[in-house]
């Protein structure tokens, strides 16, 4: 959980700026809202355990989806 939340710092990564959280060839992929894409070899349920999951809905089947984008920068 420690090296995740070191990745999500690193990157620039929280609730706020994640767009969708999703499986695409064998891969945890994390869009944000300004288009980047980060793609990890981390299930998408470890993810969303170092996130407040209450912010995503849609979450089925490996799917993750924030309710509205509300970027900050």
């Amino acid at each position: 959980m420690t090296d995740l939340n070191t990745y999500f710092q690193k990157h620039g990564l929280c609730a706020e700026n994640i767009l969708y959280i999703h499986r695409k060839d064998r891969k945890t992929v994390i869009q944000r809202t300004d288009g980047e894409e980060f793609a990890l070899f981390i299930p998408v349920h470890s993810i969303l355990s170092a996130l407040p999951e209450s912010e995503f809905f849609e979450h089925q089947q490996g799917n993750c989806r924030m309710p509205q984008p509300h970027c900050r920068y």
